[in-house]
């Protein structure tokens, strides 16, 4: 196989209390030779000069953080925090010439604190999207009676669904 590509990654903190971040990877990975063909497999999924299955051409990531002072709280600063977080992945190659879902996900974070005391409300998947964290092509058959197909089909592990967590700490 040959892989190529680039990265970026890039900080800003524009004012003392914001920051941010982002970063972009792109990779071009080809395969160089083809799959032998066999009498179990006469027509391979994997041909020369396909992408390499399953890695994303594109892979980014956003974040963008806001921290401050909110006052004080029994002579202790109350300190609060907003966070979100954007990430994006591109169409990624599969077997047998087809091509996942780009995934995009948005997360966000909420924080207080006061001396040690400290609270978080998190979501990730905030919009609630339904995503495929992988996705396989393969002949599958699940049914032990039948006669087993050998035609590929598309199989997914399904993302983790919009998740809301909340987080109460002491620093000690």
């Amino acid at each position: 196989s040959r892989r190529s590509g680039a990265s970026l990654f890039a900080e800003l903190a524009p004012l003392e209390w914001l920051r941010g971040s982002i970063s972009a990877t792109y990779v071009r990975a080809v395969l160089l030779e083809a799959q032998a063909a066999t009498v179990e497999d006469p027509d391979p999924a994997f041909r020369r000069g396909e992408a390499i299955p399953f890695v994303p051409p594109w892979i980014l990531r956003a974040e963008l953080a806001a921290e401050h002072a909110l006052g004080t709280f029994r002579g202790h600063t109350l300190l609060g925090s907003l966070g979100a977080a954007y990430q994006g992945v591109g169409r990624r190659p599969l077997p047998f010439g087809e091509k996942a879902d780009g995934i995009h996900l948005l997360d966000a974070v909420a924080r207080l604190r006061v001396g040690a005391i400290h609270a978080a409300f998190e979501c990730t998947n905030l919009l609630g999207r339904r995503w495929a964290a992988e996705e396989l092509v393969y002949a599958s058959s699940f049914d032990p009676t039948g006669v087993p197909s050998r035609v590929p089909a598309r199989h997914i592990k399904a993302g983790a669904p919009r998740a809301l967590m909340f987080t109460l700490g002491i620093d000690l």
